[in-house]
């Protein structure tokens, strides 16, 4: 994606609205990014105006050596969107 990253962030909250999405994962490379704290910013925004959990994750170029936490975090986010079904 490229611009603005508030716009990034509004992009992206569209495409979750559009699609009734129940959690957003913002990912992150490091290096990769505008600047380091981008991912945090999309995060923010998007946790401050779709009322979902918003999980930001670094995920490194190369992933075997964090993979389980990878998991565990991404297994969390799932149980915490199941959790808010049932209210």
């Amino acid at each position: 994606m490229v611009g603005p990253t508030r716009d990034r962030a509004r992009q992206i909250r569209d495409e979750a609205r559009a699609c009734a999405a129940e959690a957003v994962v913002v990912s992150r490379i490091p290096g990769a990014s505008h600047c380091a704290w981008e991912g945090t910013v999309i995060a923010d925004e998007n946790a401050a105006h779709l009322g979902v959990p918003v999980l930001e994750i670094e995920v490194q170029p190369l992933t075997d050596g964090t993979q389980a936490a990878l998991r565990s975090r991404l297994e969390a986010l799932v149980e915490t969107v199941r959790a808010r079904r049932g209210r």
